[in-house]
């Protein structure tokens, strides 16, 4: 599926004159997507397990960010870019029908992948908006209430 993603964004970037590497972008953009899927994942598991993966991993987003888009640019990298000739010409010579049904599918995918992922974040944010309300009403009421 990648592959054929990697191929269809590649035949996008050929049309705008200002790509001037259109392998690389397509290949940038790929690790993009996957890493905004596996983020929407890895959000909603931790929301709905209630886990605060910065406690979790005992290390901070940005660490997580740059250890998850590390292993997504060299996993992509051997699996896409290195063979980007031969994914090129194997799916070059695809039947039109086929072409449009599946480009259709990946535009899909693409909006998805981008709608879902700002849900989540939206998710995640007004839960840990509440939580804070609820910690900082519950050190109100400690202040109010002497101790006995």
């Amino acid at each position: 599926m990648f592959e054929e993603l990697y191929y269809f964004i590649y035949r996008i970037a050929l049309k705008f004159k200002a790509a001037k590497t259109p392998a690389l972008s397509s290949y940038l953009l790929v690790c993009a997507l996957i890493g905004f899927n596996l983020s929407t994942i890895s959000i909603v598991v931790f929301y709905y397990l209630n886990i605060n993966s910065a406690q979790y991993f005992n290390i901070g987003s940005t660490y997580e960010g740059l250890i998850l888009g590390s292993v997504i640019l060299i996993v992509n990298y051997f699996t896409l870019y290195s063979k980007r000739q031969v994914i090129f010409d194997k799916y070059k010579v695809q039947p039109e029908n086929i072409r449009l049904k599946r480009s259709v599918l990946l535009i899909l995918y693409v909006i998805l992948s981008f709608v879902l992922f700002f849900v989540a974040i939206t998710l995640s944010n007004a839960t840990l908006r509440d939580n804070n309300q609820d910690q900082n009403s519950q050190e109100k009421i400690k202040i109010i209430m002497p101790k006995l």
